[in-house]
């Protein structure tokens, strides 16, 4: 296993990439290649039997790294098909093969694993650090909308008929603007323009594994929403709204027509932040762990990014 430039490597991550039970939308190598492209950076692969890791590289003087990106929620390996426990327990997995080349290749790797991921030990066997965050999950498949609390669900039923609900590529420049426009105020630096999340989502859009959806009232867009689905999964990924029941006024609409889609669980990407968790939790998200694993190599390294913490 050696990292090499996604483009020598294309054919070969997409073969995986198709094949694969283990991976998500934010994997796709043309999303990757798409990922790099507007950031400047390399987009890289290692691939082995069955297993492999597609990213972009940063390089910063002597450092190397595979690094998480703005544009992506999940940075994770691509996996054929989840190892056996006994060969997880015995550490003779492609997982732990793709853990350590890794770790040899770069001075240091994130990888953001999303909460269908059963199980991160192979990375901290080989010498990753672990930390546990946290996201919110809706199940489409169990009435969303009655588990919604009585603050949302009731402007969203009251307000509903006042708003007209609309899919399609059109509302992702919508809903990358409302995205920055929304950091913006509360001064969050996102490392991405409105411009640049509207390329990445017309790409994934492109790719059939993004649905947009825009809730107009008068005319007006009031809330916007890129959603990266895969298999049975989306994760609610680039979006914002005006101050109002716009936002609850389109889940209320996108969540059943997800699920008629296939779609039967929603990710509503991150619960980390204490208005944000109650946002999620009041739109029926079930608190669930995600884990991240990173690789700091060199000893000055881990004393820096230390002192840096």
């Amino acid at each position: 296993m050696r990292l090499r430039p996604l483009a020598d490597a294309r054919s070969d991550a997409l073969a995986l990439w198709d094949s694969a039970r283990v991976r998500t939308p934010f994997t796709h190598p043309v999303f990757v290649e798409a990922l790099g492209q507007v950031f400047g950076h390399r987009a890289v692969a290692l691939l082995g039997d069955g297993v492999g890791v597609v990213g972009v590289e940063k390089r910063r003087g002597p450092v190397r790294a595979l690094a998480l990106t703005p544009g992506a929620t999940y940075t994770s390996p691509v996996l054929a098909s989840w190892p056996r426990e006994a060969d997880t327990v015995r550490q003779s997995t492609g997982l732990d093969t793709l853990a350590v080349a890794l770790a040899a290749s770069v001075e240091q790797a994130t990888l953001a694993l999303p909460p269908s991921w059963p199980d991160a030990r192979p990375f901290a066997w080989n010498g990753w650090a672990l930390q546990t965050r946290y996201t919110a999950l809706v199940d489409l498949a169990a009435d969303p909308l009655s588990r919604w609390s009585h603050g949302t669900r009731q402007p969203a039923e009251r307000h509903a008929e006042a708003f007209d609900v609309r899919e399609g590529a059109d509302q992702i420049p919508l809903a990358a603007r409302f995205q920055v426009d929304s950091l913006a105020r509360k001064s969050v630096r996102l490392g991405a323009t409105a411009d640049t999340l509207n390329t990445l989502g017309r790409g994934m859009h492109g790719l059939g594994l993004a649905r947009a959806f825009g809730a107009y009232r008068d005319g007006v867009c009031e809330a916007a929403a890129l959603i990266a689905v895969d298999g049975t999964e989306a994760t609610y990924w680039i979006a914002g709204s005006t101050p109002g029941p716009a936002m609850a006024v389109l889940f209320r609409h996108a969540m059943p027509t997800l699920h008629r889609g296939g779609i039967h669980t929603l990710d509503l990407g991150g619960a980390n932040v204490p208005g944000v968790a109650q946002f999620k939790r009041q739109l029926g998200g079930v608190l669930t762990p995600v884990v991240t694993a990173r690789w700091i190599g060199p000893r000055w390294l881990r004393a820096l990014n230390a002192i840096r913490s």
